[in-house]
């Protein structure tokens, strides 16, 4: 119990058998004031009690309504996340559409190129650039490793009279043309069993099998690198001359130059047997038809 009320409370003992005509003045003033400070005291402890419910509840919504945001959580870097190094790639056949281009590139014996891909760096009017990107890491089987890796990168549009450059050292390599061989894959008889070389070799290498064992080889390489036997006769290959090299063993070789490059194809009979020189011309009359 407050002071002011046991004070209250006294005086209203002492003074019942009094006369309220009787009381002094100053004790009415004491009730009076006693009465105020208890009037007062109620109407300052309810308000303050409404102010801190007031705060209470606007805490509470803002903190129900707004909650705290929530720090990011930042992934830790990976090693592994690291662009992979642009490594250089050695020559570039063009696919027909004269928009799919396969580069090889590669990694020296007992290493391998692991993942390996191929972009457009940039390219203008003149010139589109190609990056090959991987790792060298070591290889599972020495003997299996230093073969050249196909990596194959689609241009936007046709290549057409642009060169071709390497984003290392922004220079061109070796570039050959799907459009300059026969189209062995139409033609029903053959079927291709891929090539592979060793991953620093300019040249390009391609391989079919044929009706009843035969195979026949493709290879495509810079003019200036070829190193042709003496010819035995000529032919016509479509749009190209074809020049003959071989002996009456019946190992034919069919020679041709298109785009800077000079291409040839071997027919190679199945085991056992031969083919006559006729027999090869015969043959390249059907693959050109």
């Amino acid at each position: 119990m407050s002071t002011d009320r046991k004070l209250a409370e006294l005086l209203d003992v002492a003074t019942a058998d009094v006369p309220g005509a009787r009381l002094a003045p100053p004790l009415a003033a004491i009730h009076a004031r006693v009465r105020r400070r208890r009037r007062m005291f109620g109407a300052v402890t309810a308000a303050a009690v409404a102010v801190v419910l007031a705060g209470g509840y606007s805490v509470s919504r803002q903190m129900l309504a707004e909650p705290a945001p929530k720090a990011p959580i930042v992934p830790a870097a990976s090693p592994t996340a690291a662009a992979a190094p642009v490594v250089p790639w050695v020559s570039a056949m063009v696919a027909r559409d004269d928009a799919t281009i396969t580069v090889y590139a590669g990694a020296e014996r007992c290493s391998a190129l692991d993942r390996p891909q191929a972009r457009i760096a940039a390219q203008d009017a003149a010139r589109v650039t190609v990056e090959v990107t991987g790792r060298v890491v070591p290889a599972g089987d020495c003997s299996t490793s230093g073969i050249a890796v196909p990596v194959v990168v689609t241009l936007p549009g046709p290549l057409g009279e642009r060169k071709l450059v390497d984003a290392v050292g922004q220079r061109p390599h070796p570039l050959y043309f799907e459009r300059y061989l026969p189209d062995l894959r139409s033609d029903g008889r053959w079927s291709p069993f891929g090539g592979s070389w060793q991953f620093d070799d300019v040249n390009w290498y391609g391989g079919y099998n044929g009706p009843d064992g035969s195979a026949l080889h493709l290879r495509a390489q810079p003019s200036d690198s070829v190193q042709q036997r003496v010819p035995v006769s000529t032919v016509d290959l479509g749009p190209y001359e074809g020049t003959i090299t071989g002996n009456s063993a019946g190992m034919w070789t069919v020679w041709w130059q298109a785009g800077g490059a000079t291409y040839s194809l071997r027919v190679v009979p199945a085991e056992g047997g031969s083919l006559t020189l006729t027999e090869f011309k015969q043959e390249l009359a059907q693959l050109w038809t």
